[in-house]
C-alpha cells in the first residue's frame, strides 16, 4: 500500500467492504524520507490489537518522541523559560492523543 500525504485516507476506497479490509489487513508503506525510528513508532502506534498495542504512556517513552520531546523543551526554554512547561503538558496530551487516535 502506498503511504498517504498527512491528511489524506490512505485506506479509503469506494466499496466500504474493501475499505475495511484495507484497514485490517495492509501494510503501511513508508515513504523513504521516514527514518527507522519514526516508522518504528508509527508501527507501534498502528499495532491492529488493541492487547497488543502500547499504551499511550509507552508510546511517549518510545526513544523517537523522546528526542523530539527534549528538543522541543530546550528549544522552548531559550525562547520563553516560563511557556515550557505549558507546552510539555501540551506535548505530552498531543501524544497521548496521537496513540488513541490508532
Amino acid at each position: 500500500m502506498q503511504a498517504a500525504g498527512f491528511g489524506e485516507r490512505c485506506h479509503e476506497v469506494e466499496d466500504v467492504k474493501l475499505t475495511e479490509q484495507h484497514i485490517q489487513f495492509a501494510e503501511v508503506a513508508f515513504p523513504p524520507h521516514i527514518s527507522p525510528l519514526c516508522r518504528s513508532f508509527i508501527q507501534q502506534a498502528l499495532t491492529k490489537r488493541p492487547e497488543s498495542r502500547p499504551s499511550a504512556a509507552q508510546l511517549f517513552q518510545h526513544r523517537w518522541v523522546q528526542q523530539h520531546y527534549q528538543q522541543l523543551l530546550a528549544a522552548q526554554a531559550q525562547a520563553q523559560p516560563a511557556a515550557a512547561t505549558t507546552s510539555a503538558a501540551a506535548a505530552a496530551a498531543i501524544a497521548a492523543a496521537a496513540a488513541c487516535a490508532s
